[in-house]
């Protein structure tokens, strides 16, 4: 089960009066326990929303949700299409859950004070790779490269890992 909400979130001093003290004070507790259904929910409760917090029991929780949903509509795709056909449910699932997936991701930085632009961190060795490869270079650039980006992801599962700020912060 899901353990029932804490007491109203404490607004820091140094936040009362400001726009992140009052988002704190009507915004949901950001401390609260999810579990795995919960985590569901939430994730399409807040569809599209960008802005707040997420804690960590939501984001792995729905990465879980979301695994284990991947695996029955593979097994539903192999069944209805074979092993050489179309993932036509995973695909569907995929497009219907990407921008979610985006705001989910950027709620769960929000709750270590980071912006929800640093999930995009991998992206920046990709597009000077990309860049390297339109004007026809193939140097050892690309090993470099494909270390930053694989950098860039252990910076963002350690982030996405960490505990989340105690008090709130400018994100809600």
């Amino acid at each position: 089960g899901v353990t029932p909400p804490r007491p109203a979130v404490p607004v820091h001093p140094a936040l009362a009066g400001t726009h992140a003290g009052q988002a704190a004070m009507g915004a949901r507790d950001y401390r609260r326990q999810s579990g795995l259904s919960d985590a569901f929910k939430q994730f399409f409760n807040r569809y599209t929303q960008f802005s707040g917090r997420s804690n960590r029991g939501e984001f792995w929780f729905w990465q879980l949700d979301n695994l284990l949903i991947g695996i029955v509509l593979w097994v539903l795709d192999l069944a209805i299409t074979g092993p050489n056909g179309a993932s036509i449910l995973s695909g569907l699932w995929g497009l219907a859950t990407i921008i979610p997936s985006l705001a989910l991701t950027a709620r769960r930085l929000h709750d270590i004070g980071k912006s929800g632009w640093w999930m995009l961190m991998p992206l920046a060795p990709v597009i000077v790779m990309i860049g390297a490869v339109l004007a026809g270079s193939q140097s050892a650039l690309f090993g470099v490269l494909a270390l930053a980006f694989c950098m860039g992801c252990i910076v963002l599962l350690v982030w996405y890992c960490k505990r989340p700020d105690p008090t709130p912060n400018r994100y809600g």
